[in-house]
């Protein structure tokens, strides 16, 4: 079981999965049933690399960003660096509709509420006048 947890964490999910299959189930160690959940929940993480996308982004790759974006999960930093991207790109509207997915899908994180609430976020919402203008 270890083995596949290691191999999961060094993003083999081949190594990993085939671990998995090793190992003999027994009814009486729950630890073997809830460390094979583990495994495959960060199998199922890794499976989506959405955290290459605002690397695509900035880098001009645009339809690459989108790409990844496409294949991510429901998490937190999916929706949030979606909301980031567009956000990058002028579409305010879009952005705040992403975070607002974000936060949604895990109140208690605070990831999805940094992006939203970062103050220089976006000229959209920056103050035009005043102490804080741009």
């Amino acid at each position: 079981m270890l083995i596949a947890d290691v191999d999961a964490r060094l993003h083999d999910p081949d190594a990993a999965e085939s671990a998995l299959m090793e190992i003999k189930p027994d009814e009486k160690d729950l630890a073997i049933a809830a460390t094979a959940h583990f495994v495959h929940g960060l199998l199922a993480a890794d499976s989506g690399d959405t955290k290459l996308a605002p690397a695509e982004e900035a880098v001009g790759h645009s339809d690459k960003a989108d790409a990844v974006l496409k294949t991510g999960g429901t998490f937190v930093d999916c929706y949030r660096f979606h909301g980031d991207i567009l956000d990058g790109r002028g579409d305010w509207k879009g952005a705040q509709e992403w975070y607002a997915k974000s936060v949604e899908v895990a109140p208690d994180l605070p990831a999805g509420y940094y992006s939203w609430g970062r103050p220089s976020a976006s000229a959209n919402c920056r103050p035009q006048s005043g102490l804080y203008a741009s």
